[in-house]
Formats: C-alpha cells, structure tokens, sequence
C-alpha cells in the first residue's frame, strides 16, 4: 500500500536486475506484466544489460555505491 501512495514510478529490483515489486503508477501503460521481467528490456527495450550498449547502469550504479537513484527512463 504504501508503494502504491508514491506518485512517482517506482521499481524495486534485485542484484541479477529483474523486477520484484512495482507500484501502480509504474504499471501504467505497460505492455505487459513486469514483474519478473528484466530491468534493462522493460524501461529501455533492450534485450541485453545497458553497459553492454555503451550506456551507464543505474541499477548497478545502485548496487555498488548503495545509494538510491532517481530516473524518468521508464515508459509512460
């Protein structure tokens, strides 16, 4: 419930970067269920992990320095 308070999007994903929990409003507009899914092939379409495209890794980034991160790549 309180998950689904937060009016932002928000994704809770664990160490191999699949989806756990998701809140309502980040379900919105999905073409599917999410949870379980990958992190990288839900928020960016890529079926591979981000660094391997050249681009930085939030999530790793979160896993490593162990602080929070806020983004809005996520689809609307």
């Amino acid at each position: 419930m309180i998950m689904d308070s937060i009016e932002d999007r928000l994704l809770v994903i664990d160490s191999n970067h699949r989806i756990v929990k998701a809140n309502k409003i980040a379900l919105l507009n999905t073409d599917g269920p999410v949870i379980g899914q990958l992190c990288h092939a839900v928020a960016h379409g890529l079926s591979t992990p981000c660094w391997t495209h050249g681009h930085e890794c939030h999530a790793q980034m979160v896993f490593i320095t162990g602080k929070n991160y806020r983004t809005s790549h996520l689809p609307r």
